[in-house]
């Protein structure tokens, strides 16, 4: 660890303009390469989560200090952090990145606060997944109540960010972590501290989470290679992610093509989810069908291939389905809840309309609850191969 000399504290000086920059941010929309139950009744008001500190950062010269930390074993998760001078810093232990989350360092506040603690860590998924949703089931299965949640652009880029609370050994707690990608790594910063402190420290959690600086910084936000499909008659092409395989449906239809990306076991004997893009050129002078007439029809069609829905297609929210805005001609997108091979399953479904062009994307996975790490493998393919569709 390095802890800024007096040379390190004159670079303060670029990260309080950049603090004050990140001042005027507003929420961003989620990038484009991505509530759980109340544990007890909240004793306070409702929780103030500051996205500036124009005070603190005023005098973040005097009362913080930017600490510096790169593993031995593995420089590229080096990185600088401010946090306040009277907090203490402690090195990771050695053996902290044999678990699947790295131990990267963390600072503990006064005692008389309750011991609030920032903590820096890495994980590396070795296959795409939207940290967003992946924030968010994290929050869920601890069982916080989600208080915040959404993309925001500071000095260092983009990043997810959620805040919640909890009930935790009789009493509440609030914790705020941001997510960032940046060269195969998922960079955490979280804090932790009592809600009934949650009021003195909550200025100084934001300029730890806005000021943190990767050192080895690559600017790929991808989890892993994309490779790229293509369709014929329309032609169109798209990618997907390397884990997965992609062949075109063959003997389409006139006027239609579609290319199916499966994920299958490490043996590959058994299919885990299923994503397919489909391409249709409309007839001339037809109209683009109305969007629950689509869904219906491609409901009709999921049942020919196994899957049998359990209830009506349900819209996706913004909170369920963040970067469909920047989608270019998108219609709309539905949940399905259902059953597929004898298990629950659940269906995403997707209709975009381009230049003719009909675009139809469909996911099947596991439940959230049933298998949550290949659900979201899933979801980051139907939106990677919806983002990257195009049509000749």
């Amino acid at each position: 660890m390095t802890v800024s000399s007096a040379t390190a504290t004159r670079c303060l000086g670029v990260v309080v303009f950049s603090l004050w920059a990140a001042s005027c941010s507003k929420r961003a929309a989620a990038p484009e390469p991505t509530a759980a139950p109340s544990h007890g009744a909240a004793s306070h008001a409702p929780l103030d989560v500051p996205m500036t500190a124009p005070r603190l950062v005023a005098d973040l010269e005097r009362t913080h200090v930017k600490v510096s930390f790169s593993p031995e074993t593995d420089p590229s998760l080096g990185y600088e952090v401010v946090i306040p001078k009277d907090w203490t810093f402690a090195r990771p232990p050695a053996s902290a990145g044999a678990d699947a989350v790295i131990s990267l360092g963390s600072a503990v506040g006064p005692a008389g606060w309750g011991s609030p603690a920032i903590t820096m860590s890495a994980t590396k998924p070795a296959f795409e997944i939207p940290i967003d949703a992946w924030l968010r089931d994290v929050f869920a299965h601890g069982g916080y109540s989600t208080a915040m949640a959404h993309w925001f652009p500071g000095p260092e880029g983009l990043y997810f960010e959620m805040a919640g609370t909890r009930v935790h050994d009789g009493a509440e707690e609030v914790r705020r972590t941001s997510v960032r990608a940046d060269g195969g790594h998922v960079f955490a910063v979280t804090c932790l501290a009592p809600r009934e402190h949650w009021d003195q420290v909550k200025e100084t959690c934001w300029v730890a989470h806005s000021s943190l600086h990767l050192k080895k910084k690559t600017g790929q936000s991808r989890l892993e290679t994309w490779l790229t499909a293509e369709g014929k008659r329309p032609d169109f092409r798209m990618a997907y992610p390397a884990s997965w395989s992609a062949t075109p449906v063959p003997r389409a239809p006139d006027g239609i093509s579609a290319v199916d990306v499966r994920l299958t076991d490490a043996k590959q004997e058994k299919l885990l989810a299923y994503v397919q893009v489909k391409a249709r050129r409309l007839d001339k002078g037809e109209a683009v069908p109305p969007l629950d007439r689509l869904a219906s029809r491609t409901l009709e069609k999921l049942a020919g291939i196994g899957f049998s829905a359990s209830g009506a297609p349900a819209p996706l929210t913004e909170d369920d389905d963040p970067r469909a805005a920047a989608v270019p001609g998108w219609l709309g997108g539905f949940s399905v809840s259902g059953h597929s091979a004898g298990s629950d399953a659940t269906a995403r479904l997707g209709f975009a309309h381009r230049d003719g062009v009909l675009l139809t994307w469909l996911a099947i996975s596991p439940t959230a609850h049933d298998d949550p790490m290949v659900a979201l493998r899933a979801q980051r393919a139907f939106e990677i191969a919806r983002a990257t569709a195009e049509v000749d």
